[in-house]
């Protein structure tokens, strides 16, 4: 009656201002993170000639060399914000190439290791021999965000001085290769499969949590190969696994 097609138009209407709302989102955060671009840019090569400078004391190097890493992971995250709004509005392209996978996860690392060692935290690399004969067809740069985003996370959540654990490798008898980030827990995370969903992002994102994850299984799934998680022992386990092609 009337009130049915009342009650289907009032819903409609609501679909009709969340979609907006969605879409509204999606270009703010493509817009902030495009016009952040710039000054960051501005910034890393400001700082980049004032470390450089002969008459810059010794006293203030230590300062300028961690201002030069939260503003890595300042430019990170930006960039990250972005790959966000292309993902959820099915617009971020993968450009695949035979790559190796152990070269990339240690040039993550390597990218990251001054601030493990600025938190006192060990960064133990194990790598086997194998893989080096193997590639991966993939966008390195997009599994460079997600290599840096599950070791950021380990980084963050991890307690005061326990080691993170990265290892790479090729799994038994089969065309695999992984890799694989573990660290230890300060309490139980209970239900893993909240922290790659996007509807707990916006929980887990006021601890600092969650987008890092989120968008690197998203990105993940698009190279069909969606980031397993368990928790054993007191210790979070987060694999990448990628079929192999033969170098």
């Amino acid at each position: 009656g009337d009130e049915v097609q009342a009650l289907a138009r009032a819903l409609n209407q609501m679909l009709d201002r969340l979609q907006a709302g969605a879409e509204l989102q999606d270009n703010f955060l493509a817009a902030a993170a495009h016009e952040l671009r710039t000054p960051l840019a501005v910034l890393h090569a400001g700082l980049a000639v004032a470390r450089q400078a002969p008459e810059l004391p010794a006293s203030l190097r230590p300062t300028l060399d961690a201002q030069a890493q939260e503003l890595a992971r300042l430019s990170r995250l930006v960039e990250d914000f972005l790959l966000v709004s292309r993902l959820r509005t099915d617009a971020l392209p993968l450009t695949r190439h035979p790559i190796a996978l152990d070269g990339l996860v240690l040039a993550a690392a390597d990218q990251l290791l001054p601030r493990f060692q600025a938190a006192g935290r060990p960064l133990l690399l194990e790598v086997e021999e194998a893989v080096a004969d193997y590639t991966v067809l993939a966008d390195a740069d997009k599994l460079t965000t997600v290599v840096l985003n599950l070791l950021d996370n380990a980084l963050r959540h991890a307690p005061p001085g326990a080691a993170i654990r990265v290892q790479v490798g090729r799994e038994a008898a089969t065309n695999w290769l992984f890799a694989e980030v573990s660290n230890p827990l300060r309490v139980s995370l209970g239900d893993l499969s909240r922290l790659t969903t996007a509807r707990y992002q916006a929980d887990v994102l006021s601890g600092g949590a969650g987008l890092g994850l989120w968008l690197s299984n998203r990105i993940a799934e698009l190279h069909s190969a969606p980031l397993a998680l368990r928790e054993a022992e007191g210790q979070l386990f987060v694999r990448l696994r990628l079929a192999s092609a033969h170098a």
